[in-house]
């Protein structure tokens, strides 16, 4: 009974909220683009989707295979994935906007491989924090409370998009939008408490 105060305690300590913010910015990025990669591929190809723009839509994501597995076995020999978490999770921003931006479709893929490859590696370098300021039920408690909340960025995103796009009439606004999610989760990112 006497670990029940305990979880109440890190469910409510500042510190564990704030890692759900951070854990909710990330994945209104990841979500956002995951749920459009394809019609934004789509878009830039000039082409319906289909096997084309399927096998387009691929190369995001290889780049996000090589990425996850280089960086963060990186950051476990140096010890910084706070620092490199929020770098990776800003560059990913500034991807985003930039592929909405342009007006050249092989810089727009270019910037969509690295945006993918950013918001793979950002959840991977985020999870040491938790671990690194929470312990025994508190970790517990504490992880699934960032985890449940940070997941609802997967139903924030998309509609966040749909209502910018809609709201500015213009396809690129809503991964100009989540562009800027990317970046203040960088801020957030940054800030994350140390650990213990």
């Amino acid at each position: 009974m006497r670990e029940h105060p305990s979880v109440l305690r890190t469910l409510r300590d500042p510190r564990v909220l704030f890692l759900a913010l951070v854990y909710f910015l990330i994945e209104m990025g990841f979500y956002g683009l995951t749920f459009y990669l394809p019609a934004q591929v789509a878009r830039l190809l000039g082409a319906n989707i289909g096997l084309e723009v399927g096998l387009v839509t691929a190369l995001p994501w290889i780049c996000a295979l090589i990425a996850v597995t280089l960086i963060p076995p990186w950051c476990d020999r140096h010890g910084n994935s706070r620092g490199i978490g929020a770098l990776v999770t800003l560059v990913s921003g500034a991807a985003l906007a930039v592929s909405a931006l342009t007006a050249s479709p092989l810089v727009a893929l270019i910037a969509l491989c690295v945006a993918a490859a950013g918001l793979i590696v950002s959840p991977a370098l985020f999870w040491t924090l938790p671990t690194g300021i929470l312990g025994g039920a508190a970790a517990a408690g504490g992880i699934a409370l960032i985890n449940s909340i940070g997941n609802l960025g997967g139903f924030a995103a998309p509609n966040i998009r749909a209502w910018l796009d809609a709201t500015f009439a213009n396809n690129s606004a809503g991964l100009l939008g989540l562009g800027g999610v990317c970046v203040l989760g960088a801020l957030c990112f940054s800030l994350a408490p140390r650990k213990n």
